[in-house]
């Protein structure tokens, strides 16, 4: 793997004299903190079989329920302020503070048709609540978070 891994970089970079870390990380099959980026984003778009084969490649073992808590209320955070104002979508979306990176805009295009202002504040009620119970429990804190991110995953999977 670590070979092939190698030869893509090598094939990539032939024509160049210096690449980014970030190029290497989207050449590679990289399971860093990206992932939990995509995480939500599968999550909150309701690609469930996206959503399952992420949370089995990357946190099998270990999983850090509140940071991934934390950038979901980020990510409901910024798609609420988005929501909250009128106009177009795509106008909303590309005139955003802070700018929305351009991978990202079709997620968040595609979330922002997917949940309502009043299902957004709630999920946020529910983070809230579900950071609580996995520091209340810390024995059965992984079920809790796969529970509830599932159940978001599944909602948006029904609204989509």
């Amino acid at each position: 793997n670590l070979k092939n891994e190698i030869e893509k970089i090598k094939s990539y970079s032939l024509n160049k004299k210096k690449i980014e870390i970030d190029e290497v990380k989207s050449l590679i099959n990289f399971s860093g903190d990206y992932k939990s980026d995509s995480l939500v984003n599968e999550c909150l778009c309701g690609n469930i079989f996206q959503y399952k084969k992420i949370i089995s490649e990357v946190y099998v073992n270990t999983i850090n329920q509140i940071m991934l808590l934390r950038i979901l209320s980020n990510k409901i955070q910024r798609l609420l302020k988005i929501k909250e104002q009128d106009g177009d979508t795509d106008n909303l979306i590309n005139f955003s503070k802070p700018p929305i990176f351009w991978k990202e805009k079709p997620f968040v295009k595609k979330q922002l048709s997917i949940w309502t202002l009043s299902d957004l504040k709630s999920v946020i009620n529910e983070i809230n609540n579900t950071e609580l119970l996995c520091k209340k429990n810390p024995q059965i804190s992984k079920f809790i978070f796969i529970s509830f991110f599932s159940s978001i995953c599944k909602k948006a999977s029904n609204y989509s």
